[in-house]
């Protein structure tokens, strides 16, 4: 998750030297100027997501070497998000919304402990979260036509691909995973102000608060018998258009 990590340094940087740039003009003209006055408004989002896995192996187990590094890992694939927002006006800086969103993605867990084959080593994860947020925006005060801001808040995710439900395991080729989780939620992002409508660059990042992990169906499992929990994280880069 470097890249992404890397990309949202470059967009921080770029959000501020876009509003020091700007507040240095003059003669500007304010778009929609009264938008941020309205007590509820609508919206929608799409983007790009970058979902992976924190994996805690158990003490004194094969997911562990000998020098105590892991044995096991996630590997990270591209997907996508799109969502529906609900804003209600607060005051002049706070905001609660309400923004259910869907989120398809990948990822992979190796276990570089089992050599048989790589059928056995590799695990290939689709998730498809249906994901239920409540958050706090915060906003910086506008200059111009830009307005920074950061937002926080608690998301219910359901994993309509987790298999939990399955009696097969991961002898049979399926990693399971749990349907009902909770996740925090961190953004940073900038309202960009024109003619007609709000435009939001957003970097948000995402913690999942519960063990993942459903164990296989037999204690010794190669796979599960190994790791103590799983953990999801994801950052999601995303464009808002209200």
């Amino acid at each position: 998750m470097c890249n992404i990590y890397k990309i949202s340094s470059f967009l921080s940087l770029l959000f501020a030297m876009l509003i020091t740039t700007d507040s240095k003009a003059q003669n500007k003209i304010l778009n929609i100027r009264n938008f941020d006055n309205e007590v509820i408004h609508w919206g929608y989002s799409i983007g790009l997501n970058v979902y992976d896995f924190k994996i805690v192996p158990k003490k004194n187990s094969k997911g562990l070497n000998s020098n105590g590094a892991a044995q096991v890992y996630s590997i990270p694939q591209p997907g996508f998000s799109v969502s529906l927002i609900t804003d209600f006006r607060l005051n002049s800086f706070l905001n609660l919304r309400f923004e259910p969103f869907l989120s398809y993605t990948k990822r992979k867990i190796v276990f570089d402990y089992i050599t048989s084959s790589k059928k056995d080593r590799e695990r290939n994860i689709t998730s498809n979260y249906i994901n239920i947020p409540i958050s706090l925006k915060i906003r910086a005060n506008r200059i111009d036509n830009f307005r920074l801001y950061i937002s926080t808040g608690i998301i219910y995710a359901i994993n309509i691909s987790s298999n939990e439900s399955k009696s097969v395991d991961n002898l049979n080729g399926t990693f399971r995973t749990t349907s009902n989780n909770v996740f925090y939620q961190f953004g940073l992002g900038v309202d960009i102000y024109l003619t007609y409508f709000k435009l939001s660059p957003v970097l948000k990042l995402i913690i999942g608060s519960n063990n993942e992990l459903v164990p296989d169906n037999k204690s010794d499992s190669q796979w599960t018998s190994s790791l103590s929990s799983i953990y999801s994280r994801a950052l999601i880069l995303s464009l808002t258009f209200e």
